[in-house]
């Protein structure tokens, strides 16, 4: 299964659509999570320098102060909003298909994850003139949904490690010989 979608290979039994509705799920995930990891391993990095230099130039010590606005609730709930609305958006196409266009569930329950997915394979899609009018706004709302969901997943990372380097470098103690290579390096 590609994105490429020619249209000449589809499934055509109920378990080979099921199969390819969680195939084509579980792989939109695990890209998310083991490809774009190292976009965020980068950022991440490029980020953690940067606090720790200013932690160091300004001798920040309140550990309470620092972690408090690291707030990876808000992340949280983000995530969580949209983990609960991309089934809904799934659903709802569903529910629509079947009522107006006059699909099978698993057909609708197909056609949404492979639209959602972008994988479109093109033996399915929304045959009324309603149905593409529904399709328009919804593709947009369930892709850019769907890309919202990698975004917060990536920042809710971020935001774990970050707060771990910030109570790692807060937790390190100054001894006498970093400050002597401090004045030496001057």
């Amino acid at each position: 299964m590609t994105a490429i979608g020619h249209g000449d290979l589809m499934p055509n039994s109920v378990l080979s659509k099921l199969l390819v509705c969680a195939f084509v799920l579980t792989g939109v995930a695990l890209f998310a999570l083991l490809v774009l990891t190292k976009a965020v391993d980068y950022l991440f990095n490029k980020h953690a320098v940067l606090i720790v230099k200013a932690l160091h130039t300004y001798e920040i010590a309140d550990l309470n102060g620092i972690l408090n606005e690291i707030d990876t609730s808000k992340v949280r709930y983000k995530c969580i909003k949209i983990l609960i609305s991309l089934p809904l958006l799934i659903l709802v196409s569903t529910v629509f298909q079947v009522t107006i266009d006059k699909m099978d569930v698993v057909d609708a329950i197909y056609c949404s994850c492979a639209t959602i997915t972008t994988l479109g394979c093109g033996d399915m899609s929304f045959s009324k003139s309603e149905g593409r009018i529904f399709a328009v706004y919804w593709i947009l709302i369930s892709c850019i949904s769907l890309t919202l969901l990698f975004l917060y997943v990536a920042e809710l990372n971020i935001e774990r490690r970050l707060s771990s380097v910030v109570k790692r470098v807060l937790a390190y103690k100054t001894r006498h010989e970093d400050l002597e290579t401090c004045v030496a390096d001057v």
